[in-house]
């Protein structure tokens, strides 16, 4: 449900900082789909690396499947439910983007000569960037092919935005990856969670130092600021704190401030 929530902030957080209007179609479809994704991940047959990783996640969703898989087919029927309303273009470009993300939680690469197949969250130390940059992409691409107008001169500015969204993104992962890793040294050698830290850190700095000065410069709205809070807490959070499940739940909690624009857009038209 969070990462679904997540989907859905963040394409409602690009439409108000544009200034386009909120679909309903297409937040209904980032969550559905993100949710379905994921359900997809985390199922034990899929992920059994999370008996090691994340024990109790891995009991929890065994407990639960029928619950679990129940959700996902009615994720899978709002997203199905959701696709008529959409414009061509986005249609287009999200069927482009569901082959990663199907290619995220299913085996679907290698398993020739003998070797296992493999999915594309097995890639290691890329994968972090990879992910966020599909993260940000889609959730500046399709409000922009379904909202926006035509994207020729939008493109700089867009640019820039799923640039900030990318750094948005990639702590939340790089600590993830830091909580994981934090009880298995023979694969902390090759990524210490201390180092997914100071790279964490440093993409929030990079998105807090972006985001003002493009809100100073005039480049950003000013609603962008409701946002900039998330990131610096985290940031005084990775500081201060060591890597591990609680700052890994702060991290995704985070996630969800995208929608502080649009909450502060929509408060403003009710004054």
């Amino acid at each position: 449900m969070l990462e679904g929530s997540v989907a859905a902030a963040m394409v409602a957080g690009t439409a108000a900082l544009a200034g386009w209007p909120l679909d309903a179609s297409l937040l209904a479809l980032a969550f559905c789909g993100t949710l379905l994704v994921y359900y997809l991940d985390r199922t034990p047959a899929l992920s059994p690396e999370d008996w090691r990783d994340h024990p109790a996640r891995w009991r929890w969703r065994h407990e639960h499947r029928r619950w679990a898989a129940a959700l996902a087919l009615g994720a899978a029927g709002g997203a199905c439910t959701a696709l008529p309303y959409l414009r061509p273009q986005t249609l287009a470009a999200g069927t482009v983007l569901a082959g990663p993300a199907a290619a995220y939680a299913l085996p679907l690469f290698g398993g020739r000569e003998g070797r296992p197949a493999r999915r594309l969250k097995d890639i290691g130390a890329a994968k972090p960037f990879a992910v966020a940059s599909a993260w940000a992409g889609a959730s500046v691409l399709l409000p922009a092919l379904e909202s926006g107008p035509p994207l020729g001169a939008a493109t700089p500015r867009l640019g820039l935005l799923v640039g900030y969204r990318m750094l948005f993104v990639l702590p939340n992962l790089l600590l993830a990856d830091a909580a994981a890793l934090a009880g298995d040294r023979r694969a902390a050698l090759l990524r210490s969670p201390r180092r997914l830290r100071c790279l964490a850190a440093g993409a929030l700095a990079l998105a807090l130092a972006g985001g003002g000065l493009a809100v100073a410069l005039g480049g950003a709205p000013l609603l962008l600021v409701a946002e900039l809070p998330a990131p610096a807490l985290l940031l005084a959070g990775v500081a201060t704190r060591p890597a591990g499940r609680p700052l890994a739940r702060a991290a995704d909690l985070a996630m969800l401030a995208p929608a502080l624009p649009m909450a502060w857009r929509a408060a403003e038209g009710l004054l």
